[in-house]
């Protein structure tokens, strides 16, 4: 069961930085800045990545990326996927 859960947040994890990569770049073009923009995140999802996450820590990394989103001017797009995908 707990490698299930662990598997599940593994794969949740990679797919978000997916998107998060996805979107940064069709907006921001120039390597460096995007390179900037994702710096932060690329520790938390190592750390995803390595650890089973207490709640908590989830929840921080979900504002922290949210907060990313939010100053690239994309948390629009996040939440228009979100509701897009509870349908």
């Amino acid at each position: 069961m707990w490698l299930l859960l662990r598997l599940s947040l593994t794969i949740a994890a990679i797919g978000s930085f997916m998107l998060i990569d996805n979107l940064v770049r069709t907006r921001v073009r120039r390597r460096k800045e995007r390179e900037k923009l994702l710096a932060p995140v690329r520790p938390l999802l190592d750390l995803l990545l390595r650890r089973p996450l207490l709640i908590r820590v989830r929840v921080r990394l979900e504002r922290f990326l949210q907060l990313r989103l939010r100053l690239a001017g994309l948390m629009p797009l996040l939440l228009n996927l979100r509701r897009s995908a509870r349908l």
